[in-house]
């Protein structure tokens, strides 16, 4: 009875999964805070001769970078990911988050946050610049019909008072059949901060302005939803 007992539980050892016990997966980068043109150098440890992936992610969480890698024989690695370049719209100034993500260990990942800045000097970048972006837009309106879209951009509780072309340069508004239009050369300034374009619509649905403000390396986006009929509106 011993015996039968003893190989019930030998079997149900043989049975638990072992890879679990010697996951192994750590990511570090050379710094914390990066500016244009410095290196970012991820490195870490996984499995020996383990396929994994890197990615960094910008700010509003798209995938900036993506690169597969293969550990060393003793599951090291050591990889140039990226050399910052100038703060643009699709890399703009900002907190990144790095990731290693195991293609062996289940779908293991382990990630880290990193800082892209003008300076590199943590007293610097410790307080974050945070654009404001509001859109005001009518919420139904008539096809053929001209209309005027307001917008307010501040930083910090200040107006934005940039060349509208410039700040307000990567905006556009999605329309119902799926396709986009550019707005960037369609606003005019009100009074710094503060911009407006006339809109005239040409299909019959829902159309989703988006307003996306580009200003010394920080972005921020802002959305209105207007819905447009074939008949103008009618007073009850």
């Amino acid at each position: 009875m011993k015996s039968l007992v003893l190989l019930f539980t030998l079997f149900a050892f043989l049975l638990i999964p072992v890879q679990d016990s010697f996951s192994d997966l750590d990511i570090s980068t050379n710094t914390q805070v990066y500016s244009p043109e410095h290196t970012l150098q991820v490195y870490g440890t996984g499995l020996p001769g383990e396929n994994l992936i890197l990615r960094l992610f910008a700010p509003d969480e798209s995938i900036t970078k993506f690169d597969q890698i293969q550990t060393n024989p003793d599951g090291s690695f050591n990889h140039q990911l990226l050399t910052w370049p100038d703060p643009s719209s699709g890399t703009p100034y900002g907190t990144y988050v790095v990731e290693v993500l195991s293609t062996e260990q289940k779908g293991l990942s382990k990630k880290i946050n990193i800082k892209f800045s003008s300076t590199t000097e943590l007293v610097s970048v410790s307080v974050d610049r945070q654009i404001q972006t509001v859109v005001f837009a009518p919420e139904t309106g008539a096809k053929n019909q001209s209309f005027r879209v307001f917008v307010q951009t501040t930083r910090d509780g200040l107006n934005i008072g940039n060349d509208p072309s410039e700040l307000l340069g990567n905006s556009m508004v999605h329309l119902p059949d799926g396709s986009s239009l550019s707005l960037k050369n369609s606003f005019s300034t009100l009074y710094s901060g503060v911009y407006y374009f006339d809109f005239t619509p040409r299909q019959e649905g829902t159309h989703v302005f988006q307003i996306s403000v580009f200003n010394e390396g920080v972005t921020s986006k802002g959305f209105a939803a207007t819905c447009f009929e074939s008949e103008p509106w009618r007073n009850q």
